[in-house]
């Protein structure tokens, strides 16, 4: 029980570590009207946000709802492999974004941003289905009712 409330709570930190990091690489207070490139941008980076969010979310359901014994203590392992990798990727983006902003030429920076960010969102799908078929192995034996403990009424 203690290694599934430390995932919750490694992963619950960890994704507000992303959406704040992520917020730091949106433009704050356009003085002047935005050209395309930035309205863009920033609904882009918007956009990142909220599936990211939504992706923490999804997945601390899943942490929570999910059994841990000792028959599934080598998928729970497996799991927080793939969920440090996917915070690694998560977090990673919006770093080069604001490194690339201050480092780079802004054509090339823009260029930098674009792809690793679609490089990122690729592998965060890749690894979050993944994740997601390990998260159907460990509740294979079990229903969901089981889990949460809320009796089953279909039959009455």
């Amino acid at each position: 029980m203690k290694r599934k409330v430390i995932s919750a709570v490694a992963w619950a930190i960890s994704s507000c570590l992303f959406l704040w990091i992520f917020s730091l690489a949106q433009d704050k207070g356009l003085s002047s009207h935005p050209g395309y490139g930035e309205v863009f941008e920033s609904f882009i980076l918007f956009s990142f946000m909220l599936l990211g969010g939504g992706a923490c979310y999804h997945f601390l359901t899943e942490i929570v709802i999910s059994p841990l014994d000792s028959n599934n203590i080598h998928l729970w392992t497996m799991l927080t492999k793939k969920m440090t990798a996917l915070m690694i990727v998560l977090l990673s983006e919006p770093l080069i974004i604001l490194l690339s902003r201050d480092y780079l030429p802004t054509s090339i920076a823009w260029l930098v941003s674009y792809f690793y960010l679609l490089f990122g969102l690729s592998l965060s799908f890749w690894l979050g289905i993944r994740m997601e078929s390990i998260f159907k192995s460990i509740r294979y034996d079990k229903p969901i009712q089981m889990i949460i403990n809320v009796p089953d009424n279909r039959g009455e």
